[in-house]
């Protein structure tokens, strides 16, 4: 793998993380700090390998020092867990969440007052 074909790995997982988490950036780094903790660790680790590598990449005599196959893993491992998301289930999912903690909270409510109209004697 050249640098060359280093830089077009990275802007793939660039565009993978904006397509699928929606975050943008002017670099892979700023993108995954945005990420966040959305990313497994062992990813974030893959990811911040990438990053380094992608811009030691940019300097020519530094860049023939880059572990190559490590990036390539990295990416490759990126690539796989990013392709498996599916950003409408992600959606669907976080506004589940949320009507379920708003049920839930309406549940308490509705019990702690149940429980004080019952000991004011009123039920």
């Amino acid at each position: 793998m050249t640098p060359n074909a280093l830089k077009s790995e990275v802007e793939e997982v660039r565009g993978l993380l904006r397509q699928k988490f929606g975050v943008s950036g002017p670099t892979l780094t700023v993108q995954l700090r945005r990420v966040g903790r959305l990313l497994p660790r062992p990813l974030r680790r893959d990811g911040a390998r990438l990053a380094q590598a992608a811009q030691v990449a940019r300097h020519p005599r530094a860049g023939r020092q880059i572990d190559l196959a490590g990036a390539r893993q990295a990416q490759q491992r990126l690539v796989f867990y990013l392709e498996g998301i599916d950003p409408e289930e992600r959606r669907r999912m976080r506004h589940l969440s949320i009507v379920a903690t708003i049920v839930g909270n309406l549940l308490v409510v509705a019990a702690f007052l149940i429980a004080v109209l019952a000991w004011r004697g009123f039920l």
